[in-house]
Formats: structure tokens, sequence, C-alpha cells
């Protein structure tokens, strides 16, 4: 059960996280993120303004308006970390699990989990790369190699892109202002639950660098990619994001995925998603499989702890 139970590291939901921060010296060459998108500039509250010359005035407005309504002038400038408890639903073809997890994240690539099994610890945590460490009780701390570490590899991918989306979205206007072609808001019902559809506002655009939006089916994707976005009409809460790859990996189509954010709460200013999900395209079934479900149960942003040390390796 460890293995699946540590397959999950990371709270929700696509995307690079908000406040990226320099990778640290010494990167392995088998990363996810690399340096070079490690040190992008963020979206910052300018950035409506400086991408208003590829929106329409009514796209601009409504993005405005939007972000009126889900931020107040509590709200941090940007979420570069987070500390946060969540009770998670990890899905994989052997199995399902529910547990509850802790969880450290600094933008854009560290990460650190810690779950109780059986009254003991244990942690996981990356500082380089996509090669974790792992520590279990009282015992050393190491490295994880070979099989494990292949294993990892997906694992982190699927877990950097719900972390990153939580906190990038939380911050809709500014990740959409920033794209290019973007399109909206147009009015229609969303597709939500099985014979559900809930009145929403669309809004759609290109990201021209896909490796600032971690895919957790195709980690390290760095083409074009569709960003189609679904907001509540009357609350205006993010609903749903949908990332759409439009170049081949491999000389085979990409799969899309979607963040759904659910059951909204207000905390610190912000208008934070009680509920994600990420869901991956099952080619076969043409349909969005949900594979990964979290819980938040408390959150804190920015917590000065959360340096590049706290994440090395004990």
């Amino acid at each position: 059960m460890s293995k699946t139970i540590l397959s999950w590291i990371s709270v929700a939901v696509a995307a690079t996280a908000l406040s990226p921060v320099t990778a640290q010296d010494g990167t392995s060459g088998d990363q996810g993120a690399s340096a070079e998108q490690s040190s992008k500039t963020a979206p910052t509250r300018d950035s409506i303004d400086r991408g208003a010359g590829s929106m329409s005035d009514e796209l601009q407005a409504f993005l405005k308006r939007m972000a009126g309504t889900i931020r107040t002038k509590e709200a941090p400038d940007a979420i570069r970390s987070f500390r946060a408890r969540v009770a998670a639903d990890v899905r994989t073809p052997e199995t399902t699990a529910k547990i509850e997890v802790g969880i450290d994240y600094l933008a854009p690539v560290f990460l650190r989990t810690e779950v109780v099994e059986n009254g003991t610890s244990i942690v996981r945590g990356r500082d380089r790369g996509l090669v974790p460490w792992m520590k279990t009780g009282d015992g050393e701390s190491y490295w994880l190699e070979g099989k494990e570490r292949a294993v990892d590899r997906e694992a982190v991918a699927r877990d950097l892109a719900i972390a990153a989306g939580m906190t990038r979205f939380l911050y809709p206007d500014r990740v959409l202002a920033q794209l290019s072609e973007t399109s909206g808001p147009v009015e229609e019902e969303h597709p939500w639950r099985r014979d559900e559809t809930i009145p929403s506002y669309r809004v759609t655009g290109i990201a021209k660098d896909g490796s600032d939006f971690p895919l957790a089916a195709t980690p390290g994707y760095s083409g074009k990619l569709r960003v189609t976005a679904w907001f509540d009409r009357e609350t205006l809460a993010l609903k749903t994001i949908l990332l759409e790859p439009l170049e081949e990996v491999e000389g085979a189509r990409a799969r899309r995925e979607e963040l759904r954010f659910l059951d909204h709460v207000r905390k610190d200013g912000l208008l934070l998603p009680k509920k994600v999900l990420l869901r991956v395209e099952d080619i076969d079934a043409k349909r969005m499989r949900t594979v990964q479900a979290i819980e938040l149960i408390q959150f804190r942003a920015n917590p000065l702890v959360l340096t590049k040390e706290f994440f090395k390796k004990p």
C-alpha cells in the first residue's frame, strides 16, 4: 500500500506555479521543469494591462470584473508556496486509495509530503529535478533509483500538474491575459456531471509555450497549448480548465487534460476550491477519466519556512 499511497504528492490543479523561482543549482537532467522554465516571470497584477492589446474590450472588462469578484484586497499578490493538508483519493488501474497527506510546495518544482501509516511517518520530497528522496520513520533518507524512481516520475508529473494548477488558477485573470488569440466571454451551458450542465462563461486562448502548463500525462510538453476556462455565470468562480496540446509528441497526439474546481470557500482574500479533480483523456474510451481527486482540509499561502533549503534531502 505504501507505494500506492506515495504515488500521490501534491495538492491541486496544470500550469507552472504562479510565481516560479530560479531552479536549484545542479538540477538533474531528467527533470520535468527545466531551469529555463523555473526562471520565467510569473503573472502579476498588471498582466491584464500588458496583455490588453490582444484582448477585446469586452474580455478585458470581464477579466477585471471577475478578478474583483473572486479576490479581495486581503489576497496575497502571488502564491509562491503553500502548506496544506488534504484528503486524497488516488485512482490507478490497480487500486483506489483514500489518504490524508501533509504537503509543502514551493514553485515551480519543489515538493515535500508526509503520510502517517500505522503510526510511522513516511516523508518524501524532491529538491532536484524529478529525482525524489524518501525517509521512513527514523531510518536514513535515500534517493529513489531504478524501477522505484521510474514509477515515481509519473506520479511527480501528475502531482505537479495539480499543485501548480491550483496555485496558478487562483489568479485566472492573469493567466488568461498572457495568452494569445484570446476569445470570449461566451455564454454557454457547460457539461458538468452526468446529464447536468451549469450556466457559464467560456474564455479561450493559446499558450505558445506549453511548458508553462505542466501536463500529468505528457511531462515536458513545450508545444502550443489551447487553454479553455469556464466560469460560473453567477459567482464568476473558475469551474474548469481544459488544456489541449496542439502538437504531436513522438508522432502521436498528446492527451487532453482537465482540472475541475468544486465547492469554493473564501480564505485570506482568495476563493479556494475545497475539492479539485484531475481528469485525463482516455483516447481509447474517448472520454475524460478522473485520475486524482483531493479535498482541501487546511491551506496556508506563502509560509516563510518554505525555502529551497527546506526541501533538501535530510
